[in-house]
């Protein structure tokens, strides 16, 4: 099954031209069922291409190995692949060999087809399947729905699409299991311009009352460095540095991972306690101390009066920077 210098076997020429008994053939004799040309495209997606369903079915079947599947279920493991690998040949064929009442049907792991597209991010198939779907915006596994995998990945263009169909608009941010929320993610992996899309429509811009922990998006930005996300944040809220359920704050996360522009920002936007403590009264010079973050330590002593404070154990943050050393 050689390649030529378009990356294309053998086989790749017999599914497009629907010549199943060559195909056959190929699958068993070969290792790789299912090769890549050089645009990626595999012998299963020109079979789509040309609505052979029966060659899907075969190549399915050899890709995994299973050749006792029935054909309906092979048809919905099609889908799902269509909707994980960004084949809208693929899923057009399947959703009409399929006639399902729900157009979303999930995986034994309670994925579903709109999961997997908003996941990794193909526009087309998603829109296609979210079309014929009543919920567009179902939840899964960790109570994700699809806006939370668009939004955690950084995919624009399917939250701006879920935000313009999602009815009623409150319903744009909706929470995890964990009280996570799409806006959650996208603080924190930093994709401000998606944290900005969803924010938009909502009153609270960082949420964190439902949250294990009452951790904000705030929180997140600050503890992954993400400096414009953090100033977005800290421009549209009035509590410029929230506690969660241990009475850390942004500042306390900043400050224990050296994010020093962030650590700044916040304490020139609240200038009322510039060194916070949590329940076990640490607070953020503490924890710059203890991981050596100088410049940092430096900041906030210039902002406070007692340069030294003990916490709960009587320890202060010069006996951090030693065990530090």
């Amino acid at each position: 099954n050689p390649a030529d210098q378009l990356g294309r076997t053998p086989i790749h020429y017999a599914a497009q031209n629907g010549r199943i008994s060559i195909c056959k053939f190929i699958l068993e004799n070969v290792a790789e069922k299912n090769p890549k040309d050089y645009k990626g495209r595999t012998p299963l997606d020109f079979a789509a291409d040309v609505g052979r369903l029966d060659l899907c079915i075969l190549f399915y079947k050899h890709i995994t190995g299973d050749h006792t599947m029935l054909k309906t279920m092979a048809i919905e493991k099609l889908f799902h692949l269509a909707a994980e690998n960004g084949s809208l040949a693929l899923a057009k064929l399947t959703c009409r060999k399929l006639k399902l009442k729900n157009y979303n049907p999930e995986d034994e792991n309670g994925l579903t087809p709109l999961h997997r597209a908003a996941k990794n991010g193909h526009t087309k198939v998603f829109e296609y399947i979210s079309d014929l779907c009543d919920d567009k915006n179902p939840a899964g596994p960790k109570g994700w729905t699809p806006l939370h995998w668009a939004a955690r990945n950084g995919h624009h263009e399917i939250v701006s699409y879920l935000i313009d169909t999602i009815e009623p608009i409150e319903n744009i941010n909706p929470t995890d299991l964990q009280g996570y929320t799409p806006l959650h993610f996208a603080a924190q992996f930093g994709h401000l311009n998606i944290y900005q899309l969803i924010s938009n429509g909502l009153d609270n811009k960082n949420p964190g009352d439902a949250s294990v922990w009452n951790y904000t998006p705030l929180h997140l930005a600050a503890e992954n460095g993400h400096t414009d996300l953090c100033c977005d944040i800290i421009d549209n809220v009035k509590v410029k540095n929230p506690e969660d359920t241990d009475g850390e704050t942004p500042l306390h996360l900043a400050a224990k991972n050296g994010n020093y522009k962030i650590c700044e920002m916040i304490i020139k936007s609240y200038l009322c306690e510039p060194n916070p403590s949590d329940i076990d009264g640490n607070t953020p010079l503490h924890w710059a101390a203890e991981n050596g973050h100088l410049n940092i330590c430096q900041l906030i002593m210039d902002c406070i009066e007692i340069k030294n404070p003990k916490n709960n154990i009587g320890k202060t943050p010069l006996d951090y920077a030693k065990d530090h050393s």
